[in-house]
């Protein structure tokens, strides 16, 4: 079960540490038939990876890959899905709780 992080109202919403996020991000999980599910690029879901372990013994914290970014998944300059992703390969599956924890942090 993931730990909740209460938001006052009116309130910045201050993100848990960087390792907190990883655990509450389980893109293993087993996926429900009915279930919406969101790409999140592999490249950018790596460097979040990467940012969360070492985040607590780095002293730049400067190396958040940023905001999600699915750009490579997609053709240049277009909503066109590049032709022959694969899943785990190119991509991973989060649920839309797990996306919208993403992008707000």
């Amino acid at each position: 079960m993931s730990q909740q992080y209460p938001i006052e109202a009116n309130a910045e919403v201050t993100p848990p540490p960087p390792t907190d996020q990883l655990k509450e991000i389980d893109v293993n999980e087993s996926l429900v038939l009915g279930a919406s599910y969101y790409l999140l690029s592999d490249k950018w879901w790596t460097a979040f990876q990467r940012f969360s372990r070492m985040a607590d013994s780095m002293d730049d914290k400067n190396y958040h890959p940023g905001p999600v970014d699915n750009s490579y998944l997609f053709e240049s300059s277009s909503l066109v899905f590049r032709s022959s992703l694969v899943d785990r390969l190119h991509y991973v599956l989060v649920t839309e709780e797990q996306w919208n924890k993403l992008v707000s942090w």
